[in-house]
């Protein structure tokens, strides 16, 4: 594959026809506006691509959801009515990540904007990978506060030691509508390690840093 290119899209466009969603539709919105709203009732995914700044390295390393992604993103959640269920998936980090040494200088651009209006918005968890390192938190705002779940990564290397705290781990979320002692959806988390010669098995969280069944 080509190393640079005026657009570097081109090249992820050309991975598989399905990628990063199936439908042209929702294939065209993702491009061109960054973002794409999958709807499956009772679920809604919210698929968001955190590098459109890649003309600046130093952006791209980071992170950004531009103003203009924002603003689009907003006019589009208010044509909808809300789902039971609502997920936003990204590679970057909105809130701040910087245990184990992993650095703080790469915090998503705007992504505290970003959190404010999937709160605004009813969302019940945001998605991300960027840092392989696992780890569910809650953003500021007490009882309204949105669950980010920080998912590590299925193929992570072992760059800067980092498997001496966690492993290469792959996730299943269950989501329940229950409403239980006012929190309203609500999820369960199943999480699996993988080990050479082993394959996968549940994990355990003094190797993964995460256990085999949390939530939020």
């Amino acid at each position: 594959l080509q190393k640079s290119t005026p657009h570097p899209f081109d090249i992820a466009k050309r991975l598989h026809r399905a990628f990063p969603v199936s439908m042209p539709a929702d294939q065209n919105e993702y491009w061109s506006q960054g973002f794409c709203v999958l709807d499956v009732p009772p679920l809604r995914v919210l698929v968001l691509n955190s590098v459109t700044q890649y003309s600046d390295p130093k952006e791209a390393k980071r992170g950004c959801v531009t103003d203009e992604q924002l603003e689009a993103l907003r006019d589009r959640l208010q044509s909808l009515e809300r789902a039971t269920f609502q997920v936003a998936l990204m590679h970057h980090h909105p809130i701040q990540h910087e245990i184990l040494g992993l650095g703080s200088d790469d915090l998503m651009k705007n992504g505290e904007h970003l959190i404010s209006l999937l709160t605004e918005f009813g969302f019940h968890l945001a998605v991300h990978g960027h840092k392989p390192h696992p780890r569910i938190q809650y953003s500021a705002g007490g009882m309204n506060s949105l669950a980010v779940f920080a998912s590590g990564s299925i193929a992570a290397t072992t760059e800067k030691g980092l498997f001496t705290n966690t492993r290469n781990l792959f996730h299943i979320v269950d989501l329940d509508d229950q409403d239980l002692m006012g929190c309203g959806p609500h999820g369960v988390i199943h999480s699996w390690e993988f080990h050479l010669y082993k394959g996968w098995e549940p994990a355990i969280e003094k190797a993964a840093a995460i256990p085999a069944v949390t939530g939020f």
